[in-house]
Order: C-alpha cells, then structure tokens, then sequence
C-alpha cells in the first residue's frame, strides 16, 4: 500500500489493482484504496532456475553513477544484472538516492528477523518429537520505498520494484584416492556457469513485489507506456511485506567456508527522452537468524557423569550447568578426580577448552558426486589450565565458576574466528535419499588431563598421557536461544482474564551423561 504527503489539494495515494503471475505478484497502482496484494514466491533452487534469454550482466555497485544508485540503459525494462553481494567493497549497502528532481530512500522496519527452527538434534543426541516434523515458523519483512518528486513539474515512473534475494556461497571439498591431497573449492563459482549450480551472484530464492505494472505483465515495447504512473509532486510511501520461513530460508551465515546473505533491493524506473531510461538501485542489508524451538528446553539443563578410567586408576565426576552456551554470558564446571592411589600415577594438568568445527561436504573429484567423508576445520579456544597439583592429595576438585565465550572470538579472520551454531542444507548438492548439508558449525567443550603414569624403573621412565573427554555443546548468540521469541510483555489489565500456569513433569529433566565422541588417552 502507497500512501503520500503532499500539500496539494489531492490526497488520495496511489493505489493498485492485483494482478497474479505464475513467478511474482503483479501490482499495478491506481488512483484507489486497496488490501495488500498476496505473494507469490519465486523458488530459485537447481535446474527449477528460469531461463533467461539475455546473460545477466555483472556490476559492481560503486561503478554506477550518482554514488552506486544510477543505472542507465535503453530497454523499459530492468536491467539483468549481477553482483557481488558478499563483497561490500564493491557492492555497499546504499538506502538513499538524491537528486535535484527525485529522492528515494529505502527503509526497513528492522534489519534483523529471528525464526524458530534452529535444528540441535546433532547436539541433544535425537529430537524430542522425531516422528513429528519440525513445524514451520514464519517472519515477516517490512518496510517502505519512499519516493519524493521535488519541485514543480509532476514525474513519470515506469518501474517501481522491491525484491528480497538470498545468496547462497558454497565451497566443497574433492577428493579422490586416498594419496591424493584433498582440495577444497569453490562450487558455485559465477565462471563455472554450471546447470546445477546457481552462481552466488545469483539469488537462489527470491520475492518480488512490483508496483505500476501495467494489466499485461509482460508488456512489449509497444505498450511499454501503458504503466506509466504520472506523479505531483510530493511525498509518497510504497509499503512492502515478505513472508519468510524456516523451511525455505536458510539462516544468514559470513565464514570462510561459505556464507549465506540477504539483501531488500528496490528499482525505480524513470523514462527520459530518446527512448533511455534511467533506474534508481538501493540495497539494505537484511540478517536471518533462527532461533532454538521450545522442544529442546532440555538442552539448557545441567548434566553431571561420572566414570572411571584404567579399571579405577582414576574417577572422575564431571559437572556442567548447561549445554546451551551463549556469547559473553558466564557457565559452570566443576570436575572431581579420585585417584586408587598415590604411588602410581600423578596428576599434571588440566585443560578445558572449547572447540569448533567448521564441516562442508565432500565430493568426487571425478564425477562430482556427493560421498559420505566430510572436511573438518578445527578452531580451538583455552578456557581454562590448572597445574601444580599435590602429588600426595587422593581428590582433587576443581570449580570454575566463570567460564564463557568471549565475543573477542569473532575475529575478523574468519578462519581464525569463531561463529554461533550452524547448519542448513545445500542449495547446489542434492543426496539420495536426505539433504545435503551446505555447512555445520558444531562446538564441543574438550577437557583434557595430563597423567604421568610410574614406569617399570619408577618415576624414572615415566609414561605422559592425556585423558581426553569431549561434551557437544550448542554456542549461540544471546539473541538465538529458547526465549528469543517470547511474545512481548503487555501489563495486566483490570478486565483481563486470570492468568492459569500448567506445570508438567518432563521425562528429559533426568540427568543424563553426554555422549562423548571420544574418551580415549593421547599422547603429551
């Protein structure tokens, strides 16, 4: 819906008139009030990309005239073009265009929408509701295109479009035989102009929003002035609304491993003499996070596990106050080791640190087909080293009650850096028989003990080990956790209802031991 300011006599808005394709939602403006349209959403995913007659052209964005907004070109339509979205050097994010006729400025209502759907089965072991799929969850995008026609003279326009496009960069790993070095690659490079790839300068899903579109929408150059909207001068607001959803909308991601952005681009189209046109490009900056789904409360509970290592050489009892870790927020651990004896072995150290892998799939270097390994990059952050233990104590007890993930983590060198919880599927590899994931950020809490174990010769020949248990855990943002999507608190009214709290016992509040995938020894 548009709606104007304007100091002339007419303050009606300009309105439109629904018109619905098969690929987006036509919009024609007129001169009366009307619902917002229904969208149609445009799916880019594999072959099911469209066909285009004519190649895109690539831009760079700061190359356009008037400050990187300004296209010119000699056709009525929009200009094909591609760019670069995730270099913001050459394409930055620019919301307003000034001009001594026309201002266009594009704002957003927010930058940022949070969907439920973080998927941590990977962590929790199996989801609480395996045989039921993981509902949808649905956001809205908003904002408005505010267009000012300056001066005294009315202004022709011939497009006016909002689209919001996802751009998808992915990277894989080909191997061969088992000789071979492993190469990690690009796989939808804009040069390889595969089929089944969709370059990431192209959106791999798309919506667009088109207002001023004549009843034919795919007009001729011969009516190409039939969806000319003439506009007085002032000042007028084209609102816009997206739906997204955790389906079809993978979650924004900037690694060094593939990155995963959105951008809401508008188009303004203005004819000038001699058949050339003029089209107005703004870009803003839209970021996608998905939060976790109350179905996985449990995973903020505490767990504490306990076990034994060399037939009851040394217990061990480990404490956590919760899997769910956020950015900059502090957690608990406490860990209690028991040694058999004091003759025997010696307690040298311990470590506690946090450790991420940054996964993306691996495919056949020669037929380019999706195989089981995947390529694993480690990143390692110390939380914590104790030493100097006391050779002749039976226990020891350690309690740290202030361990977290610094934000100084997110480093600007991505492969030195570390990101929240990831995992969305592949827009470009497709598995036989479930998706292919596109990149997994998982994070573990390693706790490493350094043992000195007596020798036949005694301490003389002493044998160095290091005990190695690892707890998946889920590092977020604080943004992304359970409570992320509470509604908003509105204060008890006198004529509200009473408000009935149910309380359930839930079978998942049982302390359970993690599953570690790994308790074994290693080498100092």
């Amino acid at each position: 819906m548009s709606s104007r300011h304007s100091d002339s006599t007419s303050s009606s808005p300009p309105t439109y008139e629904d018109h619905f394709g098969l690929k987006e939602a036509s919009i024609n403006r007129g001169m009366l009030k009307a619902s917002p349209p229904n969208l149609v959403r445009q799916f880019f995913r594999g072959t099911s990309k469209p066909a285009s007659d004519q190649i895109p052209t690539r831009i760079k964005l700061t190359d356009l005239k008037s400050r990187g907004t300004l296209i010119k070109h000699t056709t009525s339509a929009i200009p094909n073009i591609e760019y670069n979205t995730f270099s913001t050097f050459e394409c930055p994010y620019n919301t307003v265009h000034e001009s001594p006729l026309l201002d266009v400025s594009l704002e957003m209502d927010t930058d940022t929408v949070c969907l439920q759907g973080l998927n941590a089965s990977s962590v929790t072991g199996s989801h609480p509701n395996i045989d039921c799929e993981q509902p949808q969850s649905n956001g809205l995008v908003s904002g408005k295109l505010r267009i000012t026609v300056k001066g005294a003279n009315s202004i022709l326009l011939n497009n006016v479009q909002v689209r919001l496009s996802g751009y998808s960069c992915e990277y894989v790993c080909n191997v061969g035989n088992p000789s071979e070095v492993k190469v990690v690659k690009l796989l939808n490079s804009p040069r390889s102009r595969s089929q089944s790839h969709i370059s990431y300068q192209t959106p791999f899903i798309q919506d667009v929003i088109q207002f001023n579109l004549p009843g034919n929408e795919h007009p001729s150059d011969s009516d190409q002035l039939s969806g000319l909207v003439l506009l007085p001068p002032g000042t007028y607001d084209y609102k816009f609304e997206f739906i997204v959803d955790s389906k079809h909308f993978p979650a924004s991601v900037a690694t060094h491993y593939g990155s995963t952005a959105y951008r809401v681009e508008s188009f303004v189209t203005v004819p000038k003499r001699k058949s050339k046109f003029e089209t107005v490009m703004l870009t803003s900056r839209l970021l996608l996070k998905k939060t976790l789904s109350p179905d996985y409360i449990d995973i903020q509970e505490s767990l504490s596990t306990q076990s034994t290592w060399r037939n009851g050489m040394l217990d061990y009892d480990i404490f956590l106050s919760s899997r769910l870790l956020e950015f900059d927020t502090p957690f608990q651990m406490s860990l209690q080791l028991i040694k058999k004896s004091t003759e025997q072995f010696r307690i040298k150290f311990v470590k506690i640190t946090l450790e991420q892998k940054c996964s993306i799939p691996c495919v056949d270097r020669n037929s380019g087909a999706v195989v089981e390994d995947i390529n694993s990059l480690v990143t390692t952050a110390s939380l914590e080293f104790a030493h100097n233990f006391n050779e002749n104590d039976l226990c020891h007890n350690l309690t740290m009650n202030d361990l977290k993930a610094s934000s100084s983590l997110k480093k600007a060198i991505y492969n030195d850096s570390f990101f929240p919880f990831y995992e969305e599927p592949s827009s470009n590899l497709a598995g036989a028989t479930s998706e292919i994931f596109k990149l997994r950020i998982s994070h573990e809490i390693k706790i490493k003990i350094g043992i000195e174990v007596k020798g036949s010769k005694g301490w003389n020949n002493e044998e160095l080990l290091a005990l190695v248990l690892r707890i998946p855990v889920l590092l977020v943002d604080q943004n992304m956790g359970v409570s992320a999507q509470l509604p908003k608190y509105e204060p008890k009214s006198l004529n509200s209802r009473p408000i009935v709290i149910l309380e359930c016992q839930s079978e998942s509040s049982i302390l359970t031991p993690p599953e570690y995938d790994k308790i074994g020894e290693e080498n100092i």
